[in-house]
């Protein structure tokens, strides 16, 4: 079960890189179709729920990560990314909202109705989308940040760094520029912003509901960095990868 739960993160990961990299929430939808079949596949090659080579189940992520951009564009179109501001905290039985055109979020009081022209977001640590067509939308939940996030984000980073790297020394000399990139703080409680402390738990009032999407977009950045100058041959080496 433990192996299962791992998966999350690095689900959470593809999910917000493709809402950078993607287009529109219909292409968006088409990888992340794509990337779960891949890995529904891959659990059912094992008698365990999830596959305990870590290559095998990371490389995966770096193929869906791939596509529609290649890696170190999709990378950085998350890292770049301009979010939306954190909003105000709501109260209990308050709710957000979303205005799809500007990205304004709108922290409405208990029993307030929303207002002409946004529409209402879950509280929930939000993947949000710029969608051509549609403007704003969120893609559902993302799990809350934590440590175990960094430390799977991690090994992520050291497999795809393997895939360009000549030599182990090399190697070495990437995951550690990865590991002091991937800031710790990104993904605890010490994470700060304009208005308020990064969210450790989905739906509680005094966390942002951005907190997940800003840890992502960071370990996006620290990957970016590590790739700097073999970003393009990682790209290349995982298009070349079977169908896995």
């Amino acid at each position: 079960m433990r192996r299962h739960i791992r998966s999350r993160p690095l689900e959470d990961f593809v999910r917000a890189v493709l809402g950078a990299a993607a287009p529109t929430c219909a292409a968006w939808r088409t990888g992340m179709h794509a990337f779960s079949t891949t890995l529904r596949r891959l659990r059912a090659r094992t008698e365990h729920s999830y596959p305990a080579g870590p290559v095998t189940r990371l490389l995966p992520v770096g193929k869906a990560i791939n596509h529609p951009l290649l890696l170190p564009e999709a990378l950085e179109a998350l890292s770049t990314r301009t979010l939306p501001d954190d909003p105000e905290l709501i109260r209990t039985g308050g709710q957000y909202a979303i205005n799809p055109s500007s990205g304004e979020i709108a922290t409405l009081r208990p029993g307030a109705a929303v207002p002409a022209g946004f529409l209402p977001l879950r509280d929930q640590q939000w993947c949000l989308l710029r969608c051509e067509k549609h403007g704003w939308e969120d893609m559902g939940a993302l799990q809350p940040v934590t440590p175990l996030v960094r430390t799977v984000l991690l090994e992520l980073g050291v497999v795809l760094a393997s895939q360009g790297c000549p030599t182990c020394e090399e190697l070495d000399m990437k995951t550690e520029v990865f590991e002091k990139a991937l800031l710790p703080s990104v993904f605890t409680t010490t994470m700060t912003s304009s208005k308020c402390v990064a969210g450790v738990h989905a739906g509680d009032l005094t966390k942002s509901p951005l907190a997940a999407l800003q840890a992502c977009r960071a370990a996006a950045g620290a990957l970016s960095k590590t790739l700097t100058d073999l970003g393009y041959v990682v790209a290349r080496a995982l298009e070349a990868l079977a169908d896995l």
